[in-house]
């Protein structure tokens, strides 16, 4: 006879997202339900209840933790992005100084050089395609969220846990915010699994589970 088995991904979610000391009891509590006859749906309101009661239950005892977990991640991806910008400006202008300068167009090897491959005519011709430079700017804003929620997860031991799922909170709250925006919901679903990822609550969860290093 067939082993009667609870839905795998509801299971998956309670295993890496319950805040609850006592998780792989609930689990088995609800595994042993499940095969004397309860409902996928009724296992789905289980999961469901647990995850947002056991986050809850840490939230309210770990007010400043909270507060800290939220500020501290928001802090870190716009120092990050702040960083990245201006690296980007400085490299952007730095290569604009150097194809602009009278070296590309002068009796030197570089002006040389500059005539016989028409460098500057292939800078400024060249245009990236519009999925590239979306894919990149994804890639960076990913990374971003992904060091975010390591750090987070780092400074918050040992309520790592729910500390980011504090912060990816706060981030579907912006997220619900901006609706309507272009590309708000696709960004927001990258950048929180990102946060996961880099929390380290998408990975085996384990008593010394940690976050991600990037």
């Amino acid at each position: 006879m067939p082993v009667h088995r609870p839905p795998a991904f509801a299971r998956w979610l309670l295993n890496h997202f319950s805040c609850s000391p006592n998780n792989e009891a609930v689990i088995g509590d609800l595994d042993e339900r499940y095969r004397q006859g309860r409902s996928d749906l009724w296992y789905w309101q289980q999961v469901f209840i647990a995850i947002v009661a056991g986050l809850f239950s840490h939230m309210r005892g770990h007010k400043t933790l909270v507060l800290s977990a939220v500020v501290m991640g928001w802090a870190s991806f716009l120092v990050y992005m702040l960083i990245l910008f201006t690296i980007l400006s400085h490299a952007n202008a730095l290569l604009s100084a150097i194809i602009n300068s009278t070296l590309m167009s002068g009796p030197t090897e570089l002006g040389d050089l500059n005539r016989y491959f028409h460098i500057q005519e292939r800078f400024f011709l060249f245009r990236v395609p519009w999925t590239l430079a979306l894919a990149a700017f994804i890639g960076m804003l990913c990374t971003g969220y992904a060091i975010a929620g390591s750090i987070v997860a780092r400074l918050h031991r040992p309520h790592h846990r729910a500390m980011v799922l504090a912060f990816v909170a706060s981030q579907a709250l912006l997220t619900v915010l901006s609706f309507g925006r272009n590309n708000s919901i696709v960004l927001g679903v990258f950048g929180l699994v990102s946060t996961l990822w880099g929390g380290g609550l998408l990975g085996n969860r384990t008593e010394g589970s940690g976050p991600n290093v990037i």
